[in-house]
């Protein structure tokens, strides 16, 4: 991208690929980032990313790391609830 202008873009989750200076190509499934264009430098930020050799093995590692977020998620919404539920009943006891 060494002619086109100085920009930032916000990225959709998806699949995002580059290819290295030295040869070969990366591919990436990633959530929601930032790429900065200046100069020659191109630069991506985001918070969850993932790396598989290849489109087939990407797709087994997005299903694992859902996996591993749905059961936090759950975790943490078990945990909430128990919380607003003491948070209730200390409430009512002062009443």
């Amino acid at each position: 991208m060494p002619n086109h202008i100085d920009f930032v873009a916000t990225l959709a989750p998806g699949i995002f690929s580059y290819e290295l200076a030295t040869g070969g190509q990366v591919i990436l499934a990633m959530d929601v980032g930032t790429l900065v264009k200046k100069g020659s430098d191109v630069l991506v930020s985001t918070r969850n990313a993932v790396k598989a050799p290849d489109l087939g093995k990407l797709k087994q590692v997005v299903v694992q790391q859902y996996d591993v977020l749905d059961e936090r998620e759950k975790m943490v919404r078990s945990a909430s609830a128990k919380l607003e539920a003491s948070l209730i009943r200390r409430f009512v006891e002062l009443k």
